[in-house]
């Protein structure tokens, strides 16, 4: 439970709101390994119900559901590709901007260096820009909808060296 005081203007006094939220969450996943290969899926769902007791018509069911793909490939000569693909599907937030499917790939390359001790990666994080640029908050007090510019795709290399005590 949210509790607040607002001042109501129109009738000149102080008003208590709650807000009632229950949040729910699933997860399924299934994994094939090999020496060489693994392979996953799985299936990600929430839902949340938010009820404004003050201004019941404000209240809404968000819901969000993602499949997700996996795979990993390990070469004979040690080089490693992984990558993740999700479906988004958002829905029950009031406000279309918000109700959206977009999709989220993500790839990955890695090379053992100096004798296993080094590692080298390569990483490309939101292949295709679909991260959304939108985002939706509700509250015992305000509700809002932000709207900023970024840039969630992006390549990283790293070399990660593990030192022995």
């Amino acid at each position: 439970n949210e509790i607040s005081l607002l001042y109501n203007n129109a009738k000149r006094e102080d008003v208590i709101n709650t807000i009632h939220r229950l949040m729910l969450k699933a997860s399924l996943d299934a994994t094939y390994r090999n020496d060489d290969l693994e392979l996953g899926l799985g299936l990600d769902a929430n839902f949340t119900d938010e009820t404004s007791l003050l201004r019941p018509e404000m209240s809404r069911q968000p819901y969000c559901v993602t499949p997700t793909f996996s795979a990993l490939y390990i070469f004979p000569f040690k080089l490693r590709i992984s990558t993740d693909f999700n479906l988004i599907f958002q829905r029950g937030f009031r406000y279309a901007d918000l109700d959206r499917n977009y999709y989220l790939w993500n790839l990955s390359l890695s090379y053992p260096v100096l004798r296993g001790k080094g590692n080298l990666r390569l990483q490309a994080y939101d292949i295709l820009n679909q991260l959304p640029d939108i985002v939706g908050s509700f509250g015992a007090t305000s509700r809002s909808i932000s709207i900023y510019q970024s840039s969630n795709s992006y390549i990283l290399l790293s070399f990660i060296y593990r030192f022995s005590l």
